[in-house]
């Protein structure tokens, strides 16, 4: 009877393994061994954090990106960084998969990792529960007027809006681009408040023609008046100027004089003319003379 029972019990095991295995069938690309009896993302990432460890989990060499990569979904991305705190050495393989990729949820997951704030206004309280009152207390008495990220957020960011204008994926490049306002969340116990610097804007110099050029279309307006205000490279800049005047592209002109003037300079205005008047576009021709002689004014003035 016994051994009856145990028969029955090995069968039960095969059953729940098979079962396991119709529903997961990916899985059996990861182990032999008896895997998740859940699809469970959290379940799935315990697994993998104790098979591949935290320091080795995005090894180029032995990590999850080298061996199982079909197991890693976005959610399960997700459900790794509630268990994780992203870390810029081992983890900017996770960010540039995630571009690549169009995760969106967990390119914002990274980037909100840190606080965005303006210059000069207080951090705000984190919760309601008891157990902070004091640390909100102390953070609501630290202001900060100039702050540096614990992650140099445009060290890499100019080949990520790059790869993921490449990709096009545009949502993921807007929250790239508009990631440059970013200072740490206030730590309790420190001794001093926050002093640093701003961020720089983002390096976009390796930005081609070829980049630039799919963006003319009316719907990705925003994303180039977010790569004039927030990049930093006369030869991008240039570049769109450049096809805007070749388009008579009147709002895509205009952003390029409002955003960046400060960047201008009077033979960087008089070739935009120049090329104005080859192409017999009057109204930007216009728009380019208005802006000349604000240039002027500005340069009189400082």
């Amino acid at each position: 009877m016994n051994f009856q029972s145990k028969e029955s019990d090995v069968h039960l095991d095969y059953i729940a393994r098979i079962f396991v295995l119709v529903q997961n069938p990916e899985l059996r690309l990861v182990s032999k061994q008896f895997y998740l009896a859940s699809k469970s993302h959290f379940t799935r990432v315990d697994y993998l954090l104790f098979k591949y460890g935290r320091d080795q989990f995005f090894s180029s060499n032995q990590g999850i990106f080298k061996n199982i990569t079909k197991i890693f979904s976005e959610k399960t991305a997700l459900a790794l960084l509630d268990k994780i705190e992203f870390e810029e050495e081992k983890d900017s393989e996770l960010f540039f998969y995630s571009i690549a990729n169009g995760w969106n949820e967990v390119v914002a997951k990274i980037l909100n990792t840190f606080i965005v704030k303006e210059q000069k206004q207080r951090f705000p309280e984190e919760s309601n529960t008891s157990d902070h009152v004091e640390s909100n207390t102390e953070t609501a008495g630290h202001k900060a007027s100039t702050v540096a990220p614990v992650i140099d957020i445009n060290k890499l960011n100019g080949k990520a809006i790059e790869l993921a204008l490449k990709r096009k994926h545009f949502e993921a490049a807007k929250l790239l681009l508009r990631a440059h306002k970013i200072i740490p969340s206030y730590t309790k116990g420190r001794s001093e408040p926050y002093k640093a610097f701003n961020c720089k804007r983002a390096d976009l110099s390796r930005f081609s023609r070829s980049i630039i050029n799919p963006l003319l279309g009316k719907d990705q307006a925003e994303i180039l008046q977010l790569l004039i205000g927030k990049g930093e490279s006369s030869e991008h800049t240039s570049t769109i100027l450049e096809i805007g005047t070749e388009k008579n592209n009147m709002i895509l002109v205009k952003d390029v004089l409002v955003y960046d003037i400060g960047n201008h300079n009077k033979c960087f205005i008089n070739n935009a003319l120049k090329l104005v008047s080859e192409k017999g576009h009057v109204e930007v021709g216009n728009c380019f003379s208005s802006m000349e002689l604000t240039f002027m004014l500005i340069t009189i003035m400082l």
